[in-house]
C-alpha cells in the first residue's frame, strides 16, 4: 500500500496522472473482466498465444489486459512508456493508412525475435481508426507473420472492421463497462490511497453518473483528479459537475415545472451536457412511452449520428414532449 498523496513520476520528471499512477500491472489488480483473465492466464500457460481483438466502451480495461498480458507473456514489465524489440505499441489514429502497415507494421511482424521460444507483440490501439485497404494489408501479415508476431487489436467498435478476413485470424474479446459496485471499490480504493475521503452516498452517485457508465479512466480524470490536493472528506458542494449542473436535476426540474421546452434555451447557454448521454437518460425518465415518441426519438438520435445540429435536435425533440405526443 502507497502512503497516501505519494507523487510518482515518468523519467523525464513529469507527474504522472491518476489514470497511469493507478493503472493495474498485475492480473491480480485488475477489477472486472474476470473470464477473460482466466482466458489470458491459460493461453500464456498452453503457450497458444495468437492474435487477438480486445473490443467494448472505453475505460473498460482494454489497453491495460493488452499490458499485463505482454508482461505476463515476456516476463518483463511493459507499460505506457516501454520501447522495446519485442514488444512495440502504434495508435491506430495516427498510423491508419496502408504505407504504415506495409512498411513498419510489416518490418516489425517479420523481424525474428530474439527471445527463444517466444513471438513478438505488437499492440495497435484504436484500429478500428484503420482505413479499409490498411485493414486488407494487416490480415495478409498476420496470416504470414504469426509463428513470430503476436498482434493484439483495440478497439470501441468491432463493426468498422470491415475486413472479415481480419476477424476470422483473430481471437475476440468483448469487453462489458463494469457494473456501479466495481466503479465503487477501485474509486474508493484510489481515493483512499491519495488521501481523499468520499463516503456512502456521495460515492455512489458519483459512480451512477450517467456519463461514467462503467468508464474507469473516466471517473479518475473528470472526478477523482479535480479533488486531488484536498486531502480531507468530500462534501456534495466540492462536485458541482455531479450535483448541481447534473442530468438528473435538469429532467426532473423540467418534469416537476411542465417546461420542457425551457430546457432548450437552458442548454444552448451553458451548453455543459453530453447530448447523447442527456437524451438517453431523458428517454428513460418517460415512463409512458407512445409509439410516436420513440419514433421522434429514434430520428434525432439518428440525425445526432449523421451529424445533425444538437441544438435543432435538442428543440425538436423537447417540443415533441411538451406537445404530448
Amino acid at each position: 500500500m502507497e502512503k497516501a498523496g505519494k507523487i510518482h513520476v515518468f523519467n523525464g520528471g513529469l507527474k504522472m496522472t491518476l489514470v497511469e499512477k493507478y493503472r493495474p500491472s498485475k492480473w491480480e489488480e485488475v477489477v472486472g473482466n474476470e473470464e477473460i483473465i482466466k482466458v489470458l492466464k491459460r493461453l500464456i500457460k498452453n503457450d497458444s498465444l495468437q492474435h487477438m481483438i480486445f473490443y467494448g466502451p472505453p475505460g473498460c480495461g482494454k489497453t491495460t489486459m493488452a499490458y499485463i498480458l505482454a508482461s505476463e507473456y515476456h516476463g518483463k514489465k511493459i507499460s505506457l512508456k516501454t520501447n522495446e524489440r519485442e514488444y512495440e505499441e502504434l495508435n491506430a489514429s495516427d498510423a491508419r493508412g496502408i504505407d504504415i502497415v506495409r512498411d513498419h507494421v510489416k518490418r516489425f511482424a517479420n523481424t525474428p525475435s530474439l527471445m527463444s521460444g517466444k513471438k513478438r507483440i505488437l499492440f495497435l490501439d484504436e484500429a478500428d481508426k484503420l482505413t479499409p485497404d490498411a485493414q486488407g494489408a494487416l490480415r495478409a501479415i498476420m496470416e504470414k507473420a504469426q509463428d513470430n508476431c503476436v498482434m493484439i487489436l483495440s478497439m470501441n467498435h468491432l463493426r468498422k472492421i470491415t475486413e472479415t478476413a481480419l476477424l476470422s485470424r483473430c481471437m475476440c474479446f468483448r469487453f462489458n463497462p463494469q457494473p456501479a459496485s466495481k466503479l465503487a471499490e477501485y474509486l474508493g480504493r484510489v481515493a483512499t490511497q491519495e488521501g481523499i475521503i468520499i463516503e456512502g452516498d456521495i460515492l455512489q452517485d458519483i459512480v451512477n453518473h450517467p456519463e461514467y457508465q462503467g468508464d474507469f479512466r473516466r471517473v479518475l480524470n473528470d472526478t477523482l483528479q479535480k479533488l486531488v490536493g484536498l486531502n480531507r472528506k468530500i462534501t456534495k458542494n466540492d462536485l458541482p459537475w455531479i450535483y448541481r449542473d447534473s442530468y438528473k436535476s435538469l429532467i426532473d426540474n423540467m418534469k416537476t415545472n411542465n417546461k420542457y421546452n425551457s430546457l432548450f434555451w437552458d442548454y444552448y447557454r451553458k451548453n455543459s451536457v453530453n447530448l447523447e448521454v442527456f437524451v438517453r437518460e431523458l428517454f428513460n425518465s418517460i415512463e409512458n412511452k407512445s409509439f410516436e415518441l420513440c419514433k421522434v426519438f429514434a430520428e434525432a438520435e439518428m440525425n445526432l449520428k449523421l451529424g445533425g445540429d444538437e441544438i435543432c435536435q435538442l428543440g425538436y425533440l423537447l417540443t415533441a414532449i411538451q406537445s404530448g405526443i
